[in-house]
């Protein structure tokens, strides 16, 4: 046992060998998901496994006793609006294309992407109350934070007084009744659960979905995990 063990209390030495167990496993979950995703990546290169291709460069990978691919990278599109890019490469000699969803796209600069102005509705107070218990930042701050990025055009506080903005996107639709609207929702939320799919259908707006991949959540900065039943929350 070393000094700084020794200077912990029986609740301390608790709380920490819990911790480590508790990492363990999720490090032992994210292996074994990856495994099961991508197959035995330990065949890869180290450097192109954490860097990727250049143009140009040929690797052998070899898969099995006896068998080995040659791969030749020739080049990279540009996303499209769902954010995929078209990876051109040979494969044993044979020409091949795959698409892959490059999640290193934010979200706001794939909607930019899809239209000439690009509007982002800011969760209010209360709605950060209802979802998370908590609010990590005035709803004022995080409007300001928001409006300040580069690809948004406008940014609004949201009026609705559920966790949906069905009425903050009639309230748009208002002001803007000539316009061609694009409602865009996130990587993490789709058609199944998204309550404003139905009114996007009535106001004849195009609903777009998966867009991107959720960098970091609220639940992360709050350390609030919502329940599936109303009001309850638990705090990590």
């Amino acid at each position: 046992m070393t000094k700084q063990d020794q200077s912990l209390s029986n609740s301390e030495r608790f709380i920490f060998s819990k911790r480590i167990r508790q990492l363990k496993e999720q490090l032992l979950e994210e292996y074994m998901k990856h495994k099961k995703q991508f197959g035995n990546t330990s065949v890869i290169p180290t450097s192109n496994y954490f860097f990727g291709m250049n143009t140009g460069e040929e690797i052998y990978v070899a898969i099995e006793p006896g068998k080995t691919l040659i791969i030749r990278y020739f080049t990279l599109s540009e996303p499209n609006e769902k954010g995929y890019r078209t990876v051109y490469f040979e494969l044993n000699g044979q020409p091949r294309s795959v698409d892959i969803k490059d999640h290193s796209i934010a979200v706001d600069d794939l909607a930019k992407e899809m239209a000439d102005e690009l509007i982002v509705i800011v969760n209010n107070h209360e709605q950060c109350m209802l979802k998370k218990g908590d609010e990590f930042m005035d709803e004022h701050d995080r409007l300001e934070i928001v409006f300040h990025l580069d690809m948004v055009d406008e940014a609004i506080i949201a009026v609705d007084e559920d966790k949906s903005v069905c009425e903050t996107i009639r309230s748009i639709k208002r002001m803007k009744p000539f316009n061609e609207l694009v409602f865009c929702n996130g990587g993490d939320r789709d058609a199944s659960n998204s309550p404003e799919v139905q009114v996007c259908g009535e106001l004849g707006i195009d609903f777009q979905q998966g867009l991107g991949k959720k960098i970091r959540s609220s639940s992360d900065m709050t350390g609030l995990v919502e329940y599936d039943e109303p009001n309850a929350f638990r705090r990590d």
